[in-house]
């Protein structure tokens, strides 16, 4: 709840973040009796599940819809519960996690992945059976922000239909 940045903008139905953090004493429990009946009911309120989603400019005179960045504004006390979440299954996720997992992991950046990537090529050269060696980089960032539910829904209930299809005629 300290690490809470008035500053920043949150959706327009949220109430203050400064109110959060000059009433830190009073909100701090009743958020960690909400965190705790997340954690054991596997329920996340409705109310931070929504976002405001706001388009900003990329440019400075934008004519097409990708010349615009989503920006999400969500409750500040739903990202107060995530991060708690998040540390509360940190330790666990770390036994987990391979140590060459790059992603959405803390202190760790693109930059660490490519010296790993460019190490695995060099030690891989450097056998002697080794003349050369081959390597794909693939980007999934943005493949599902390009999907429409509702045509997957439709494909994945398609080609459900057809399997079962063709088990009838058999």
């Amino acid at each position: 709840m300290r690490k809470i940045d008035p500053s920043k903008s949150t959706s327009t139905d949220d109430f203050p973040t400064w109110l959060s953090k000059d009433c830190i004493e009073d909100v701090c429990i009743p958020m960690h009796n909400i965190i705790n009946c997340m954690l054991t009911t596997g329920e996340y309120p409705n109310r931070w599940k929504k976002a405001q989603v706001t388009p900003t400019p990329k440019c400075s005179s934008p004519s097409e819809f990708k010349h615009y960045r989503p920006i999400s504004l969500l409750y500040h006390l739903g990202k107060v519960a995530e991060q708690a979440i998040i540390e509360k299954l940190r330790y666990t996720i770390d036994k987990v996690i391979k140590p060459n997992q790059f992603a959405y992991q803390p202190k760790v950046s693109t930059a660490d992945a490519l010296l790993q990537y460019v190490d695995d090529i060099t030690s891989e050269l450097d056998k002697p059976a080794v003349k050369y060696v081959q390597g794909a980089c693939l980007d999934f960032s943005k493949a599902f922000d390009r999907l429409q539910p509702a045509i997957v829904v439709d494909k994945n209930a398609e080609l459900w239909f057809q399997c079962k299809h063709r088990e009838v005629d058999r």
